[in-house]
């Protein structure tokens, strides 16, 4: 059911996000002819003028923001900036695309023919950048970033109201023992908003379940301990589980295994927390050796804007200083000849 759930609100999300694609067109048709009374030299344009973005605009808007992940589940990514910078970069590159379809894919024939087969009167010499107004690549982009904001702060409200009545949950069974076993569903109740409903426990410690298993109610980290990794596959068969989390203390991965994969033939999903190293100054990074997925640890950040800007600025500050305290330096040199 979880599935369908979360295959049913990505369709409809995506769904929005096409018709908002066209919302912001006609938007920003109407934003620039209302703007043109106001501006020197801007005329009204009409709309059967570049009524043919309408043809890939949706379709780009939708393909874009699938790309920057604006349609996996958002449940664990709670903080609203982050997406607002995703729809932002997702903007912007629209406005490239945008601009790519126009000024070099689009030739003005191209255009002229579109344009007069929808009874539009061109100039037989007017250019591309007259036949579609420039100042639509931003405006629709701009639309686009607000729409699409606004329905994602909507859409996450929603979802969050209904977690805080109960409803929306996930039902997780949690796998381990010890400190990593603790810790984690310490971390998970500290975020009720994810919706994460913690029904059991299978310890990874064969010992620690033969002893308390005879007890009334045996529990584990005050939740009832369903079994062991050797009853972990029956266990889970005779329960609703949405999603299993594996935090092993006593187990290796080899022994952890055999239970992964009874939940992959179950359908069940499967969280293993990279947390066997905190360095201090190593950050983890998702890497892939081929199509092997690999945890790598980076004690070196990677460049940006900022190491970016102060990369070039010393460069060009050593040689301008070297050009400019180049006649001393020779003049040092002579001196020293002599």
């Amino acid at each position: 059911m979880l599935r369908e759930h979360n295959y049913i609100l990505r369709q409809v999300n995506i769904g929005v996000d096409f018709c908002l694609g066209i919302a912001a067109f006609f938007s920003a048709h109407l934003a620039r002819n209302f703007a043109s009374r106001y501006v020197p030299g801007m005329n009204e344009a009409p709309v059967q003028h570049y009524d043919w973005i309408l043809f890939f605009l949706p379709f780009l808007t939708v393909i874009v923001l699938a790309y920057n992940g604006l349609y996996k589940s958002q449940r664990f990514r709670m903080r609203i900036r982050g997406l607002i910078g995703l729809i932002a970069l997702s903007s912007f590159e629209i406005m490239l695309l945008l601009m790519a379809a126009i000024y070099l894919f689009w030739r003005g024939d191209v255009l002229d023919l579109i344009l007069r087969s929808e009874g539009a009167s061109i100039r037989p010499d007017a250019p591309v950048t007259e036949l579609v107004a420039r100042g639509l690549t931003l405006i629709i982009p701009f639309f686009i970033f607000v729409f699409v904001s606004i329905k994602t702060y909507a859409l996450r409200r929603i979802l969050i109201t209904l977690r805080v009545r109960g409803l929306n949950f996930r039902r997780v069974v949690m796998v381990g023992s010890g400190a990593p076993l603790a810790n984690f569903i310490e971390h998970l109740e500290s975020h009720p908003l994810w919706g994460l409903k913690v029904i059991g426990v299978i310890t990874d410690q064969s010992e620690q379940y033969e002893r308390i298993k005879d007890a009334e109610k045996p529990e584990s980290c005050g939740f009832p301990l369903l079994g062991d990794l050797a009853q972990g596959p029956r266990v889970l068969a005779g329960l609703q589980v949405d999603e299993v989390v594996l935090v092993p203390d006593a187990a290796t991965l080899g022994q952890i295994a055999p239970l992964m994969e009874a939940c992959e033939v179950m359908g069940i999903r499967t969280h293993l927390p990279l947390t066997y190293f905190f360095g201090q100054i190593a950050q983890p990074v998702l890497d892939h050796f081929d199509d092997i997925p690999v945890i790598s640890y980076w004690p070196t950040r990677e460049i940006g804007p900022a190491l970016l800007f102060k990369y070039v600025f010393d460069r060009l500050a050593a040689a301008a200083m070297l050009l400019l305290l180049s006649p001393v330096c020779i003049l040092t040199m002579i001196a020293i000849k002599f």
